[in-house]
């Protein structure tokens, strides 16, 4: 079985946060990663770098920011409107209030 390192990049720096990950998922807007005896819950993050190149040194790459996070949140509202669980107008509000939120963070 091939186990993973954990990187994250928040803020232009790269920090390894766990040895050991078997396997990752997202679980409404957090990363949740699992391993031997380990599980790492990071909210806002995506994984832009997985290698396996060689086994012994194989990783997982994820950036962190608020960004992703505000998008994850609304990413999550929006599987329950397709779903049929919300109405358009809902859905447009929140979309709404998240694109305000993203802007703030880019100011």
């Amino acid at each position: 079985m091939c186990e993973f390192k954990l990187r994250v990049r928040e803020n232009d720096e790269l920090k390894n946060i766990a040895n050991g990950i078997v396997l990752g998922t997202l679980e409404e807007d957090k990363m949740v990663f699992r391993g031997l005896g380990v599980e790492e819950k990071i909210e806002g993050a995506l994984i832009t770098e997985l290698n396996v190149i060689a086994e012994e040194s194989a990783y997982i790459e994820i950036i962190k920011s608020p960004i992703i996070s505000e998008f994850l949140k609304f990413f999550s509202q929006y599987l329950k409107y397709k779903q049929g669980k919300m109405e358009n107008s809902d859905i447009i509000d929140i979309w709404k209030k998240t694109s305000e939120s993203i802007m703030n963070h880019i100011k």
